[in-house]
Order: structure tokens, then sequence, then C-alpha cells
């Protein structure tokens, strides 16, 4: 149904208009001039009017320029009773829908009418589409923009870690030649001056004196016991032997135990029997996430105790570790801190996992892992 506004100062063809548009479903409001026509364009909202081109104190086509100001979307239709070339380029010029010439057959009226109306509601519809994709093109172009952004800092992470991983690397090169240049080479050569002493001693043709030789084995013992200490420290800095031979439970509590030899923590493992990691990989990177947190915690929590904690809960393997230090702003991060703890996010998202650190200023640091449990526990 249409809003259809008549002027027309004829009664008997306003009439005979209003009674044709109601029959056929229409809402019609009826005027006589220019003024009354100007009134209900401000007061109602429309669909289509037909406008007479001559009226009293003016003209139809004052009533539409007054239209395309207020509610530029109606369809207007002009009639006319003598048609004139004058009349029909302003019509064109104020791009009216049609021009009836009277007198004209109601049906015409009713199926202009309703074409009209049916115009108007597909131009609405096609302005709702285009707002509805320019609104699409922005929140896509939004999306885009925010996802090439994310994508930019991730690449600028991943290259930020592999240049840190990689200075580490060398580091850990460095620390390892010196060792063994410092403690085995030295250790080795203290071996090396003792095995020629016995050498030459026992290639003499002089009676051996056993004493002697007693005590200078006796004092290599001691050498190849430091030598054999390193040597079983050096292998579980590379990788901790225990992650093999007895799991990984076990390596959390002997670092645990190692970690609080040597700054003093108090370190606390709450493990159940039954919570058992069988990836090896998985494993190694839990085991390489703990590492780092404690590291992380001596560094900078300035805390007295760590809380480490593995379980399995509602279909994933969680691992926690809480300690009691001054906690930070998560925002604060930067640097090597930073790149740090992305090193952590790498190595479970590598399982399909993540790691989130919980934090408040003088309440303490919590690092929590999920691993979805079908990754190999249990």
């Amino acid at each position: 149904m249409a809003i259809v506004l008549i002027v027309e100062d004829e009664e008997n063809v306003r009439f005979t208009l209003r009674a044709c548009l109601e029959e056929a479903g229409h809402k019609v409001f009826d005027v006589s001039g220019v003024a009354e026509a100007n009134q209900c364009v401000d007061r109602q909202l429309l669909d289509v009017a037909l406008l007479d081109i001559r009226l009293p104190n003016g003209s139809g086509l004052d009533v539409v320029r007054h239209i395309r100001d207020r509610q530029p979307d109606v369809r207007s239709i002009l009639m006319t009773a003598e048609p004139n070339f004058e009349s029909a380029s302003q019509a064109v010029s104020l791009r009216v829908f049609d021009y009836l010439v009277k007198p004209f057959d109601r049906k015409r009226v009713v199926s202009l009418v309703a074409e009209a109306w049916l115009a108007k509601a597909a131009a609405k519809d096609y302005a709702l589409r285009l707002e509805e994709r320019s609104q699409f093109a922005e929140e896509l172009e939004h999306q885009v923009s925010a996802r090439t952004a994310e994508l930019s800092q991730s690449a600028a992470n991943l290259h930020a870690l592999a240049a840190r991983l990689h200075v580490v690397r060398e580091e850990e090169r460095k620390s390892l030649a010196r060792e063994l240049h410092d403690e085995f080479g030295q250790n080795l050569t203290a071996l090396q001056i003792d095995l020629e002493w016995l050498g030459r001693h026992l290639r003499t043709d002089r009676p051996l004196v056993v004493a002697p030789l007693q005590d200078r084995i006796a004092a290599m013992a001691p050498l190849a016991k430091r030598l054999t200490e390193m040597t079983q420290t050096v292998c579980s800095a590379l990788r901790p032997g225990m992650l093999d031979d007895l799991g990984l439970a076990a390596a959390i509590e002997w670092q645990a135990e190692d970690c609080q030899k040597r700054t003093g923590l108090t370190c606390t493992v709450a493990i159940p029997d039954e919570c058992q990691v069988l990836d090896p990989d998985l494993a190694l990177a839990l085991f390489r996430i703990l590492q780092e947190s404690l590291t992380n915690v001596v560094r900078h929590a300035q805390a007295t105790h760590v809380d480490i904690n593995l379980h399995v809960a509602a279909g994933e393997l969680l691992m926690e570790v809480r300690d009691n230090g001054r906690g930070f702003v998560p925002e604060s991060l930067s640097g090597v801190q930073t790149l740090g703890l992305l090193s952590m996010r790498e190595r479970s998202s590598g399982f399909g996992g993540s790691v989130v650190f919980l934090s408040e200023p003088g309440k303490g640091t919590t690092v929590r892992v999920r691993i979805p449990h079908a990754q190999g526990t249990l």
C-alpha cells in the first residue's frame, strides 16, 4: 500500500482520483492548492504525489521542488490538460516519474501509481543494499588492516625471536667453549702430565718404587671425578637426561631442586602420579618453558617462593608456574623480556597450545600453559 498525495484544484477530478486509488488499497491525502500541499509534505511521509501543473496561487512544479527538498525519494507524477514543451522540459529537469495528460484512464492512473511506488521501493532497497555493501566493505577493510598489522607485528616478533635465538645460541657456544677450554682443558692437561710421568717411570730399567706411583694415581682420581661431573653438567644443560630416562615429572623436580640450591628460592612441585607426558618433543617443550619461567623469576621477580603445578583437567594438560614476586604490568614488557615470553608462546603453539601471563604489580606472576589433552598425555 502506497501513501499518495493528490494535488488538484478541480474537486471532481480529485474525488475520482481518490476513489480509484483507495479502491486499489492505497492511503490517499488530497489537497487543492500549493500551500496545503507543502504543509502535507512537511508533516506526512509520502510515496507518490499526483500533481496538477496549473494550481491556484502557484504550480504543481513548485510542489515538486518542495518535495525534492523535503522528501527526495517520493515519486512525482504531473497532470495537465494542456501539455506544452516548457512544462515538459521543467518536468524532465525535476526528474519527475511520469507525465499524465487529462483526461486519463483510471486504470492507467492506478497502474502508474503502482509503478511509481514499486520504483521508490526498489530504489530504497538498492540504497539499503548499497549502504550494507559499503559498511561491509569498510568492515572488511578494517579487518584486513587489523590482520595485516597483526601479521606484520607477528613477522617482526619472529624476526626478533630468530635474532635473539641466534645470539643465545652463540652465547651458549661461547660459554661452552670457554668451559671446555678452562675446565676440561686444564684438567685434561693435568691428567696428560700425570700419564706422561707414569709412562716415563714405568719404562725405566731401574727397580720400581711403588709409593710415588700410587701417590700420582691417587692425585689423578679427583681430576677424573671432576671431569665426569663436568660432563654430566654440560650434558644436562644441553638436554637433561632425566627427560628421556625418567620422564617430565622427574625432570621438573630435578630442575626445581637445582634452582632452589643455586638461588635460595623455595620451589614447591605438585604433579599427580597419573600425569605422564608420553610425547618426548612435548615434554622437552614444557621443560624449556619451565626453565624460561624460572629464569625470569630469578632475574626479575624478586620472589621468595615458586609453585610449579602440572595436571590434566577438562581435556587439557595444564602447567602453572606461580611466584610471589613483585609482579608487573604486562603492557610494560619490552625487548629481551618480550622475546623470552614469545619463545614460550612459540613452543606451546607448536602443539596447538597457548601460554598466558597473569600478573599485577605487587601480586606476583603466573605463567599458565595449556596443551590439548590429545597431544600425548596419559
